[in-house]
């Protein structure tokens, strides 16, 4: 089981070439978590693919079936608010809520965002691919 963050996901989603160290790693891992907001950050991150014109409407609207029908465990962040707040200096609300979902279950965090990789003490592993 791994935290996934919709970084990885938009890449699964919308690129021809996925990394290989993502593949393997999401295999090895089996089933995936996220907070809720995952929904709105993929929507968003197809909107926004689609308005730069990376992504053809056709191409957007196929990403989001495919994303409704992935598995992923969605999970409440609400009750770990106050160490979201804690990593403010660092992160925003919406990557801190992947890490500290990620602490709070003892589970790995896989993004694609380096700057959530370079934060110091968090308290759970960050593979950044």
């Amino acid at each position: 089981m791994i935290v996934v963050d919709a970084s990885v996901i938009v890449h699964i989603l919308i690129d021809a070439q996925i990394e290989p160290q993502i593949i393997d790693t999401l295999e090895r891992a089996g089933d995936l978590i996220a907070p809720y907001l995952i929904d709105l950050e993929v929507i968003n991150s197809l909107r926004k693919q689609l308005n730069l014109k990376r992504i053809s409407a056709k191409a957007a609207e196929e990403a989001l079936e495919t994303f409704e029908a992935m598995t992923i465990d969605r999970r409440s962040t609400h009750m770990f608010n106050h160490r979201i707040w804690t990593l403010r200096d660092n992160l925003t609300p919406y990557d801190a809520s992947y890490v500290v979902l990620a602490e709070f279950t003892g589970l790995n965090l896989i993004t694609r965002d380096v700057r959530i990789g370079k934060v110091q003490n968090l308290q759970t592993k960050v593979i950044v691919v």
